[in-house]
């Protein structure tokens, strides 16, 4: 298997044994690896086509609450600046 004679034979049986050997502990190391990462590798699209539907939704409702809530704030932030105007209100 090693040494100097182990390039000048052909095919034996310890040879095939040994390449069997690596082959085997090769694939006992990757065949765990495959099963933890196929269910990621299989949802990943679905998982980012999700991402883009949340950005895109979550996005034009914020803005549009944004905008409607914002009136009624401004109008209120107003009055108490023209009431601020004519002097302090301690009631009201």
């Amino acid at each position: 298997m090693f040494g100097p004679r182990a390039t000048l034979g052909g095919l034996s049986f310890t040879k095939v044994l040994g390449g069997l050997s690596k082959t085997l502990g090769v694939v006992n190391q990757i065949i765990p690896l495959y099963k933890e990462a196929k269910p990621m590798i299989s949802n990943a699209g679905k998982a980012i086509s999700i991402i883009r539907e949340l950005g895109n939704t979550t996005t034009n409702r914020v803005m549009t609450n944004t905008a409607k809530n914002m009136a009624p704030i401004k109008e209120k932030i107003n009055k108490q600046i023209l009431n601020n105007q004519k002097g302090p209100t301690f009631f009201q």
